[in-house]
């Protein structure tokens, strides 16, 4: 399709460059200077007849009259619009790229699970703690004795009991059971077998939360009271094993 306007423009742009009134110009081609603006706004295309001429004083072939453009315009016009699109199409793919990799660097390492034992062999414990940004989380889902008296008459029964989990001089939490009204008192170990501790601490609101280089301080601290109304402490230090930690840059375990 023919751009009147943009032929119109081309011709203007020529004749001026060229010193050559509308006058001048339509004279040489047997026109009037009213012919010649009508061309230059769009209105209308110079004849077929005049189109060898006009390009011969202009000193542009026909093709590139009617494209109005000279062709190494139109080079630089493709090209430019080449590098354009290269460079929007690699800006693209550079944010296409860009959002796993920093996805990537920024969780590098933000997720931490460890497994939670006893140090020693008078206790059973079995339990992970796992760390994050946002929150740490504790779990113990078993605490047992390894004592030769659990399950015998010689064990204590149970008035009131705590088990805190103490990381140096910080308590992280407590679990209390008091069966001081009741009738019959059961011995620590069902209180302290098959039960689950858990433990939710939101980072930013919780100023008792355990951190990842507090581990190696964290106990167990068990306070009870007897059937005799003894009080009485055990305390059980804690064998702490990393399980998994997000550090390999494309996922994975």
């Amino acid at each position: 399709m023919v751009d009147l306007e943009k032929i119109g423009d081309f011709i203007a742009r020529l004749r001026k460059e060229k010193g050559l009134t509308q006058e001048k110009l339509g004279e040489v081609l047997g026109v009037s200077s009213k012919t010649v603006s009508k061309w230059e706004r769009g209105v209308n295309a110079p004849d077929i007849s005049l189109l060898n001429s006009l390009s011969s004083i202009l000193e542009v072939d026909v093709e590139e009259l009617l494209n109005g453009e000279k062709k190494e315009e139109k080079d630089v016009r493709k090209k430019r619009k080449k590098l354009i699109f290269k460079i929007v199409m690699g800006f693209f793919i550079l944010v296409l790229l860009s959002f796993p990799i920093l996805f990537t660097i920024f969780n590098y390492n933000t997720v931490q699970i460890y497994r939670i034992e006893s140090k020693t062999d008078r206790y059973l414990v079995d339990g992970f703690a796992m760390f994050n940004r946002a929150r740490n989380l504790i779990l113990i889902h078993n605490i047992d004795l390894m004592d030769s008296g659990v399950g015998t008459v010689e064990e204590d029964k149970i008035k009131t009991l705590q088990v805190s989990f103490v990381s140096g001089d910080k308590t992280i939490s407590s679990f209390r059971f008091d069966s001081s009204d009741s009738s019959t008192f059961q011995p620590l170990h069902f209180y302290l077998l098959n039960r689950v501790y858990y433990v939710d601490a939101i980072v930013e609101n919780e100023p008792n939360t355990i951190e990842i280089r507090d581990l190696d301080q964290t106990k167990i601290y068990i306070e009870y009271t007897n059937q005799d109304d003894k009080q009485k402490e055990i305390e059980i230090p804690l064998k702490i094993t990393k399980e998994y930690a997000n550090t390999k840059l494309w996922g994975g375990l």
